[in-house]
């Protein structure tokens, strides 16, 4: 493993961790990247995956452990099973079709190739709620939110009264889950008279919310999707997933903008659903995260710098340099 020494930068910072999915792997990177340049992080805010990742980052103050902790149920027989059961199992060829699909076109194409329309009808979502809680386990020890090393808050929306809810206290398993309920997949998670799920769908960048906690910096991790042209919308399906995304996209911008640092990583047209490239993904927040940062630093006045600390470098990265020399 490379090691780098890096000076403390003596700057702190609230980490606002968005919503993606699968794509939300690239925040264990970009935190790697935060970690590395010095900046501390004081607490963490977190929607939907980010819930997630704000959740094992704030257990565990080495991001390197993370990853490696992340990876190994990734790429374990239990998480493929697990996976399976999320997307159904179909021919080959219809998968690697289905990687290539917009969000709204798995939607439609879910819905009517699995011949599950009657439960958007009939049921609160599409699939129960226990292979995400299963999941959440795997990683999460049954733990209250409050009693975390590092302060954690926790982004979802309560559908009986319309209003977006922090949650810093209570279960934290119960709470990601919640968090992480994407509207009509996943069912909503009853908690405390309300009903929750995942208000990433909209808002997928709690910079808002992370602006209110910070006494020095906030950064943003968007692993938000490009907006993409669409000409496949002669559906009413396809219409009103559309504007969806088109809302979200508008907000998004707006959320952006509240983030003293603001790292994108390249997460390509990755599906929310697919796991399958964890380690590129964390590269992709990693390198994203570096440059993010020395961008940030060099518009930043000569200050003087404590004495080093060496700091691991990324582990996603190192396997990957490995296996590309191998080759």
């Amino acid at each position: 493993m490379i090691a780098k020494v890096q000076p403390p930068s003596g700057r702190r910072a609230v980490l606002a961790l968005g919503g993606g999915g699968a794509r939300g792997l690239a925040h264990f990177g970009a935190a790697q990247a935060v970690y590395e340049s010095g900046i501390e992080a004081e607490r963490m805010v977190g929607v939907s995956i980010g819930s997630l990742a704000g959740a094992m980052l704030a257990l565990d103050d080495s991001p390197t452990h993370v990853q490696q902790q992340l990876l190994e149920y990734l790429e374990s027989d239990d998480f493929e099973s697990k996976q399976e059961s999320l997307i159904g199992t179909q021919p080959t060829a219809d998968k690697a079709s289905a990687g290539l699909l917009a969000w709204y076109d798995q939607i439609k194409s879910y819905l009517w190739a699995r011949h599950m329309l009657g439960r958007v009808f009939r049921r609160r979502s599409l699939l129960s709620g226990g292979v995400l809680e299963q999941v959440i386990a795997r990683l999460i020890p049954d733990m209250d939110i409050a009693d975390l090393p590092v302060p954690l808050s926790i982004v979802a929306v309560d559908l009986k009264s319309g209003h977006p809810i922090v949650l810093e206290r209570g279960p934290l398993r119960k709470a990601i889950a919640a968090s992480a309920a994407i509207p009509g997949i996943f069912p909503p998670v009853s908690w405390e008279g309300m009903l929750l799920c995942d208000l990433g769908v909209l808002d997928s960048l709690p910079t808002e919310v992370a602006r209110g906690y910070a006494s020095d910096l906030v950064i943003g991790i968007d692993v938000g999707p490009r907006l993409a042209r669409s000409e496949r919308c002669e559906s009413a399906l396809h219409v009103l997933l559309r504007m969806d995304e088109i809302g979200e996209r508008m907000l998004r911008r707006y959320s952006q903008q509240r983030a003293d640092i603001l790292i994108q990583p390249d997460v390509g047209h990755c599906p929310w659903f697919d796991f399958g490239n964890a380690r590129r993904l964390i590269v992709a927040g990693f390198e994203a995260g570096r440059t993010a940062i020395a961008n940030w630093q060099r518009e930043q006045p000569e200050q003087d710098v404590p004495s080093s600390r060496i700091v691991p470098n990324c582990v996603a990265y190192d396997a990957l340099a490995a296996a590309k020399h191998r080759s």
